[in-house]
């Protein structure tokens, strides 16, 4: 510090902000800090607003920053400005506990937190959400309005109904869908009359049963020309980009000896034509000594058939589609806000425990859970 200042002069930090007239508020920018350290709360802070208009210039004195941006929200009390990183607060606690995150780090605005060596990497394990839904069914119903005769209307109090609306007819489109994302329609229909709604949910009753059994009877691979190479070639997963690992010769042994112990039994059941005690845990012994091998297997679509790359044995038990597991989405415009209603008046037909839904309200429902029957 030179001799032409006092040595008081160092407690002190000069921080300037720029006003610019916008219009009815201003903003202000991120203030520029002269002194290059900063020393907690062992210094004062000077805060000053600079004027510009034209080529003159004037400095005031911000007695109080935090009034400076009271029209920074909506908010109609005190607000708290930090001065390292502008942050206006509502709540004098929250400002509290972000001054020790902001401040005295480097005169860095942020705080910087490094991930954890073992907890660096993000990566995508849910591998049975790549497999696409298969099938979807996009419907629709039609209404009529009646109105109301004087004795329906007498019936009511303080709500003034002009006009019924009753379901006068509907349309629905089946459409499959491979994991490539070639889609097919596989059924359609239009229906109108007096009875629409109850055929509807009759007929998508009908569908889904055809669904079912179409998802029972996955397709038979399809190799196409050099999949057979590149299925011996790879050293990787396609699913979780993991490596093909060889094989332990006390792991093979352990799966060879599962085995066997699994066909004496079977062998031991068609001789004595009943159940044997240990089947179920030579059953899970198998399996578990199965899954540790983790052997490369073929992939296949269940839709198409194609062959879609070399995977580990668990990876490809992820992508299954099952019959009953397998949800079939019904995709309806406006579903929540109209759809809906008409179709309440027919779920009675299914049971508490088939049936589940999401409410936004006692009047609105965001999407309905029927579960298959098997």
């Amino acid at each position: 510090m030179s001799d032409a200042y006092p040595e008081y002069i160092e407690e002190f930090s000069i921080e300037i902000a720029d006003f610019d007239p916008i219009g009815p508020t201003a903003y202000i920018p991120l203030p520029e800090t002269l002194p290059k350290q900063r020393r907690g709360d062992e210094y004062k802070q000077i805060n000053l607003l600079v004027i510009t208009e034209d080529d003159r210039s004037h400095y005031c004195i911000i007695k109080d920053l935090h009034k400076l941006v009271y029209n920074h929200s909506k908010h109609k009390g005190r607000k708290y400005l930090c001065r390292y990183c502008l942050h206006v607060y509502s709540s004098e606690i929250r400002y509290n506990e972000h001054l020790p995150k902001c401040k005295d780090l480097n005169n860095a605005p942020q705080r910087p937190q490094m991930p954890v060596k073992n907890r660096s990497v993000k990566a995508f394990y849910n591998h049975k959400y790549m497999q696409p839904n298969p099938y979807r069914i996009f419907w629709d119903l039609e209404m009529l309005t009646e109105k109301l005769a004087p004795e329906e209307k007498a019936k009511l109090t303080h709500t003034e109904r002009l006009q019924m609306h009753k379901p006068c007819g509907y349309c629905y489109v089946v459409v499959r869908m491979d994991s490539s994302l070639n889609y097919e329609i596989m059924s359609h229909d239009l229906y109108r009359g007096p009875d629409a709604l109850e055929r509807f949910v009759t007929k998508i009753e009908e569908e889904q049963a055809n669904i079912q059994e179409d998802l029972s009877a996955p397709a038979e691979m399809i190799m196409a020309p050099g999949d057979l190479k590149t299925y011996n070639e790879a050293t990787e997963c396609w699913i979780c980009k993991g490596p093909f690992l060889k094989l332990a010769p006390e792991v093979v042994q352990k799966l060879e000896e599962a085995k066997h112990n699994l066909l004496e039994i079977k062998e031991w059941e068609t001789c004595m034509e009943k159940e044997h005690p240990k089947k179920k845990e030579a059953q899970k012994e198998y399996s578990k000594a199965l899954s540790g091998i983790n052997q490369k297997v073929k992939d296949h679509d269940h839709i198409s058939g194609k062959f879609r790359g070399p995977a580990h044995d668990v990876c490809n038990k992820k992508l299954r589609i099952g019959s009953f597991e397998t949800k079939v989405p019904l995709i309806c415009h406006n579903f929540r806000g109209y759809d809906s209603h008409p179709l309440m008046k027919v779920v009675s037909k299914f049971t508490a425990d088939k049936l589940n839904c999401i409410p936004e309200n006692i009047g609105k429902y965001k999407a309905m859970d029927r579960k298959a029957t098997q």
